[in-house]
Order: C-alpha cells, then structure tokens, then sequence
C-alpha cells in the first residue's frame, strides 16, 4: 500500500516537470515552444517546484503517514476487539457472553479512544493526499498556480486542522509534533498559498509573475533546506 502513493506522486511530479521543461526549453525558438505550451516562464517555476516537492516531500510522507495510519486503525481495531471479551450475535444484536467488570469497562473505554484516534488520524491523512491529488489536477489542466495555491492551502489546512497533536505511530500510540514546528509549518504552507494565489488572482501581469517567483523560489529553498538537513542528520547518526 505505501508503494501506491510513492508512484503517484513520483508520476504527478514527473509530468509537472515535464510541462515545466517543455515550456522553458532552453534553446532557439524558446518563445515559441512556451506559446504552444501555454506558459510563461515564471509558470513554468511553478510546475517545476511543485514537482520538486511531490518528488521529495509531498510523497514521502503521504507514504509513510498512509502506511503508518493503516497499521494503527488495525492494530487499534484489533485491541479494541480483543478487549470487547466473548460476544455472541442473537437476532441481529451482538451480546456479550459474561458480565462486564469496572476494569474491563474501563480497558474496553481505553482502546475504543485509541480506536477513534487511529481514525481521526487516518481521515486526516486521506484528506490531505485528495487534496493533493485536486491540486495537481488543476495544475495538469493549466491552472499551474490556481492549482498551487489549493495544493499549499491543503497542507496549511491540514495542520490548522490539528494534525500535528493527532499524529500516531504504528502501534497507535501518539507521536505529536511540537507545537512551535507545527505552528512553524501550518503559517510557511499558508505563506507559500497565498504567493501562489497571487500568481493566479493578481490583478496585473507583474504581480502575478512576482507571486509565481516568490512561491517556486521559497519552496525549492525550502525542498533544498530539507535536503540537507536529512544528509547532515545521516552523517551525524552515523558518526562522520
């Protein structure tokens, strides 16, 4: 299942960086090549950061959250049966086989919790991955920055929604993120939106390709910043 959206997401990434190439070809007849494409050149940023962080964010983690909120729904679902005790199904109705003491109430109130928060976290992260896929959609349709702009929103969205306190692990205990990272995340995603809706809404030609540059150049920062964080983070760990 984690490989299902690895390859989406590498696909979407790569046909948005081949519309980038294609319309900012680097060779005689330039101009002419961006008009068949319908794009200008700080369009073509766009599609080309965005394939980025498909390619480097965007999928990784929709993997690993989608893999990981796929082992705690099960898990926890598992647990909460376990606890539930013998159970029979008379006219349609499950009844328990024995009497239910304080500590199994209260063990079965426990995993049940564990059961709603496994699902919280798997709706969120389904969500997420839909709006990705409706984002990248516009952008395929020539929408490049409209579409940006729903696909950053999403993620900003996302974490407004209270994603980083309802994250869990594979055993579907809580793994959240810290407040200040989250908060720190939600406001960068809800920054680069809004550049990217300027690109699409602004109300003259010079603002538009100002809010195009502004989002392609901070997320391909961004994407880079995250790229050598994770080698410097590799080489410490393994003590070089």
């Amino acid at each position: 299942m984690p490989m299902m959206p690895s390859a989406l997401y590498n696909a979407a990434a790569g046909s948005l960086a081949t519309r980038a190439v294609l319309g900012a070809a680097p060779f005689a007849g330039t101009t002419a090549v961006m008009a068949a494409a319908g794009l200008a050149p700080a369009e073509a940023a766009v599609l080309g950061s965005t394939a980025l962080a498909l390619l480097l964010d965007f999928g990784p983690s929709a993997a690993r959250d989608l893999s990981t909120s796929n082992e705690a729904s099960r898990l926890a679902a598992e647990e909460l049966i376990e606890a539930s005790g013998p159970m029979v199904l008379v006219d349609n109705f499950v009844q328990n086989l024995g009497a239910e003491n304080d500590d199994d109430k209260a063990r079965k109130a426990a995993m049940t919790a564990r059961l709603t928060a496994a699902n919280d976290w798997a709706f969120l992260v389904r969500a997420r991955i839909l709006a990705d896929a409706a984002g990248v959609l516009l952008m395929m349709r020539g929408r490049s920055c409209l579409g940006a702009a729903a696909l950053l929103a999403a993620h900003a969205a996302y974490w407004a929604a209270g994603a980083a306190s309802a994250r869990l692990d594979r055993r579907a205990n809580a793994a959240p993120l810290s407040p200040p990272l989250a908060v720190l995340i939600g406001a960068t995603t809800a920054v680069l939106s809004v550049a990217a809706a300027t690109g699409a809404l602004g109300p003259n030609a010079a603002l538009r390709a100002a809010g195009s540059r502004v989002f392609s150049y901070a997320l391909v920062a961004i994407q880079t910043a995250r790229v050598v964080a994770d080698r410097v983070r590799e080489r410490t760990h393994v003590g070089l």
